[in-house]
């Protein structure tokens, strides 16, 4: 424990109390060594290292990048490549689902919106044919199968991965069997749903924008029939520039437009950059 109380301590505050930690970390001094910065174009498609080896003709020179842009986790630096995440969400359907099979009544119920990691099955009437998770019938273990990968408790909008072992049963009007992911990683009873609209992945929408009041809701516009989001039930206030209709953003024009720019030390300062490192001394 010597070698740590011989060391400088840096203080952190949090929400649950302050600590005092020795510090034996070598850090970059950005406040007090102002570097110039400069933009560089890169999504997910190109990795930190190969734009540190075009940026800096050295792939190792990446800490550069995620310094600038004062971030700590590197995977959240970037937006999506276009390309990429069309082809990944192109067979993963975005659907509704409601208690009852009549659109025109919708009853608000359990479950309407299931966790990510849930199972969606084609539903199938019950043979009385034991399956797993101490339930029976009402879907085949052995069948067509999706997962949810998304689900929104605000516009009540879920996404399912593509389809395993079979066609596409996430059609409108079909009938469903979930069974949700519990938090202690366990399932639960299944649940017969169904299906009240469908949208791809990639054509689902992600937002709403009325530019006359720089009002954004981060909603799908096709939420549940008779179950109103909050948005909708505030009292609207008329723009100074006289009402306009929303502009809608599915999730691929979002990521099309989203900046691809991000901040990177100029090459020529990385010299000063090494000159601007604190390092910790023993007493």
């Amino acid at each position: 424990m010597k070698f740590f109380e011989n060391l400088p301590k840096t203080s952190f505050e949090t929400t649950i109390g302050t600590f005092s930690i020795s510090d034996f970390f070598t850090y970059l001094d950005v406040e007090n060594a102002p570097i110039q910065e400069s933009n560089i174009s890169i999504d997910s498609k190109t990795t930190l290292l190969e734009a540190a080896a075009t940026t800096y003709q050295d792939p190792d020179s990446f800490w550069a990048i995620v310094a600038a842009n004062n971030v700590i986790n590197p995977f959240t630096l970037v937006e999506s490549n276009v390309n990429i995440f069309t082809n990944a969400n192109k067979n993963n359907t975005c659907f509704v689902l409601s208690t009852t099979p009549s659109t025109s009544n919708i009853l608000t119920g359990p479950n309407l919106v299931f966790p990510i990691g849930s199972l969606v099955f084609p539903y199938i009437a019950n043979s009385g044919t034991p399956t797993f998770y101490g339930s029976t019938g009402f879907y085949n273990m052995n069948g067509a199968m999706a997962v949810i990968v998304d689900s929104s408790y605000y516009d009540l909008t879920m996404t399912a991965s593509a389809v395993t072992s079979g066609n596409n049963f996430l059609t409108k009007d079909a009938t469903v069997t979930v069974i949700p992911l519990k938090s202690d990683g366990t399932y639960d009873i299944p649940y017969q749903r169904f299906v009240t609209s469908v949208q791809t992945a990639n054509t689902k929408i992600v937002k709403q924008v009325n530019k006359t009041d720089g009002k954004t809701i981060y909603k799908n516009e096709r939420a549940l029939p008779g179950v109103p989001t909050l948005d909708t039930v505030i009292p609207i206030s008329t723009p100074l520039g006289g009402v306009v209709p929303y502009t809608i953003y599915s999730a691929e024009q979002e990521i099309t437009i989203a900046s691809k720019n991000i901040q990177a030390y100029v090459p020529k300062q990385l010299g000063l950059i090494q000159s601007s490192f604190v390092a910790t001394k023993y007493k």
